[in-house]
């Protein structure tokens, strides 16, 4: 089996449907690139969302309480738990607030 690479090394799984999808939609094939299409987008949102992993990481990289955190994000201390014991998925918006707060970017100023 030949592996494809994007001159980096092997592409993610949701890249490679992409491409594929492609080529089936050139060929006529439109229910099957619709299919792989779909499987692209769902693929994606799972290569890169913050896993419990990364988020305990966060915390302790940054000695970090999860009180503390859980003020920070204004959520409960029983939801950011779900998040930390993986029962719940991190949603996109929180991911995206950790990331800013990582690069030391301010809160939105008020009006």
């Amino acid at each position: 089996m030949r592996l494809v690479t994007g001159g980096f090394g092997p592409l993610p799984l949701s890249t490679r449907c992409l491409v594929h999808s492609r080529k089936m939609d050139e060929e006529g094939w439109y229910v099957t690139s619709n299919v792989l299409w779909l499987a692209a987008q769902a693929l994606s949102a799972q290569e890169t969302a913050m896993t419990a992993a990364d988020l305990q990481t966060f915390l302790d990289e940054r000695a970090m309480t999860r009180k503390a955190l859980g003020a920070a994000l204004a959520v409960s201390q029983d939801r950011l738990r779900r998040w930390l014991d993986g029962s719940q998925p991190i949603p996109r918006h929180i991911s995206l607030a950790l990331a800013a707060m990582a690069y030391g970017l301010p809160p939105w100023p008020g009006r």
